[in-house]
């Protein structure tokens, strides 16, 4: 699917057969420009590697992620954030799922009723999530790098209950370094993005890659894939303004059919009211 020239990728799931156009009052209420007529910011080399990446994975995803146990991990985590953030389940939240794949990491949200945007940098993987059950309000096609925010993602400041980056901030790539490598500045332009589109009491749930050894595993697939030190992104979340409610391990999380099993860590933090 292509866009005019200088325009994103802005879809919103069928209903009933037929698009949503406009989209829906939660989106409208959420910030969200009505419509793909906003300028895109351009993709960096980093940028357009990851895309071609998950582009090739986009069609097995969904079924790779089930095998591995991934789906079943990631529902408990939504099911403890809605145990500890009760209105993330309510049908007025807003949330949007950053880098979203196939839907995964927000399928219990959008079951409970919650207003779910979806983000990925691949157009082939937003058409599978555009396929997601329970739909999402609507899909956007836009690099992570470029910010959390009204230009590159129609999302206005302080609107956001929640923003979930299920296994997606260690696929942010850098931007003036080697593949992989940790680029601090743009990991910190991302989560200053995140907590001004974030309203007080916002959440931002991040489950991640905590180890070298880990990172170099997935990183024999995916280049782009930057090892996150838990103790590092924790200082810079904290620089950003967040406080933090939970900073722990997940041990293997995920059975990678190539890799073998991953620890992941869960870090939750929160914007202050």
């Amino acid at each position: 699917m292509t866009s005019p020239a200088g325009q994103p990728l802005v879809r919103t799931p069928p209903v009933d057969g037929k698009p949503l156009v406009p989209p829906s009052a939660g989106a409208a209420d959420a910030g969200m420009d009505p419509g793909p007529d906003r300028s895109s910011l351009a993709l960096g080399s980093r940028d357009l590697e990851l895309r071609g990446y998950w582009t090739e994975l986009a069609m097995n995803q969904l079924e790779r992620e089930r095998k591995g146990g991934w789906d079943s991990q990631v529902r408990a985590i939504q099911d403890e954030l809605i145990a500890s953030h009760p209105h993330l389940g309510r049908p007025d939240a807003i949330i949007l799922d950053c880098g979203s794949g196939p839907g995964t990491g927000s399928s219990v949200f959008r079951e409970a009723g919650a207003h779910v945007i979806a983000n990925d940098i691949s157009d082939a993987m937003a058409d599978v999530a555009l396929q997601a059950v329970p739909p999402f309000e609507r899909v956007v096609v836009a690099s992570a790098a470029n910010g959390i925010n009204q230009v590159n993602m129609g999302v206005a400041p302080g609107s956001l209950d929640a923003i979930l980056m299920i296994g997606s901030l260690h696929s942010i790539p850098a931007r003036r370094t080697e593949p992989g490598s940790y680029d601090e500045k743009v990991v910190a332009d991302v989560l200053k993005s995140a907590f001004e589109a974030l309203k007080p009491g916002g959440v931002l749930p991040i489950f991640f890659l905590p180890t070298i050894a880990d990172g170099e595993k997935l990183a024999k697939l995916n280049p782009n894939t930057t090892p996150l030190d838990p103790a590092t992104l924790e200082q810079q979340l904290r620089a950003a303004g967040f406080e933090i409610r939970v900073n722990k391990r997940v041990q293997e999380a995920y059975d990678n059919p190539q890799l073998g099993a991953l620890n992941y860590q869960v870090i939750e933090a929160v914007k202050p009211f």
